[in-house]
């Protein structure tokens, strides 16, 4: 909560939340939630950058999977087999800018179908409204929650933050070994 008043967190918010769209593997609700608990009055504020600033990263994605789709998959090999990289694009080519838009508001990484959307060729404009009303919906209702939360809403996340962080550490950790694993 302190470094959610820093001098940079608002600027740090709008960078993670760009890199999170095509590479980035820490979602900006980590530092959004804060900021806007910080200052609730401004919370729509923040959750306008964050939606801005992940559908730019979003169109970065789409853009290298459109132009870079050959070192984007050879460097994904270790994280995705042949057959997941498959499951991935027919989704996109059977549900189309469904998908993008359910990855964009759930905790489905948006990236790998940032990414994915350009390689196969996903209408741009379709891809990009479905960007901005999936991210817009996660992250403008978050900024509504916060705004809704009241002045305790600090004091209750304070309560239980420590067991939230080290519970994302651990689900972070796991994710990391389980493909490492399957790099192997």
């Amino acid at each position: 909560m302190l470094w959610s008043r820093a001098k940079y967190s608002v600027t740090t918010l709008s960078i993670v939340s760009f890199l999170e769209s095509f590479i980035f593997p820490i979602p900006p609700d980590l530092l959004l939630v804060p900021i806007c608990i910080s200052n609730q009055k401004k919370a729509f504020y923040f959750s306008f950058l964050a939606t801005i600033f992940s559908v730019l990263g979003g169109i970065v994605g789409y853009l290298i999977g459109a132009f870079f789709s050959d070192v984007f998959l050879n460097s994904l090999s270790w994280i995705f087999d042949e057959k997941s990289l498959e499951v991935i694009f027919d989704s996109i080519l059977q549900w189309g800018i469904l998908i993008v838009l359910v990855s964009g508001f759930s905790p489905i990484p948006y990236k790998i179908f940032t990414v994915a959307s350009g390689i196969t060729g996903l209408a741009f404009i379709p891809f990009l409204i479905a960007s901005f009303v999936g991210r817009g919906t996660r992250f403008f209702l978050v900024g509504f929650i916060i705004s809704r939360g009241g002045s305790n809403l600090e004091q209750r996340l304070r309560k239980y933050a420590e067991i939230l962080g080290w519970t994302g550490v651990l689900l972070l950790l796991v994710y990391l070994c389980r493909s490492y694993l399957q790099f192997l």
